[in-house]
């Protein structure tokens, strides 16, 4: 029986190389947050819908600065910030130093529902 090759080379800068998979967000908050990322899922579907190409530059008008990718991280545009893994470390260096605070309106909407969102809720 063949194998089937899921990830068929492309051409990728004159070479043929094989793509890797994008990590699926849930995934890559889990392995990041550890034991409150239940948690930090819930803020990543408040602030961006999971999207990891979100940009909110509407921020810029209150803070400055637009609000990048699944966590929405309110700061100059940093390299990585549409790659779901580099946005969750970003994440969690912020949480580390403020906890879910630095996202105060998707968490009081979580903790007013009881860990829940509301699914009507606009991203």
């Amino acid at each position: 029986m063949a194998q089937t090759i899921i990830n068929k080379p492309k051409p990728i800068n004159g070479r043929l190389e094989v793509e890797k998979p994008a990590r699926m967000p849930h995934s890559v908050i889990k392995e990041v947050f550890g034991s409150v990322s239940e948690t930090a899922i819930l803020i990543a579907e408040c602030e961006s819908g999971f999207d990891s190409s979100r940009v909110n530059k509407e921020d810029a008008k209150i803070t400055g600065y637009s609000s990048w990718g699944l966590f929405q991280i309110n700061s100059e545009e940093f390299v990585g910030w549409e790659d779901p893994y580099i946005n969750t470390l970003k994440a969690k260096e912020i949480y580390d130093r403020q906890g879910f605070e630095a996202w105060k309106n998707c968490f009081n909407l979580i903790s007013k529902n009881n860990g829940q969102l509301n699914q009507s809720y606009n991203y």
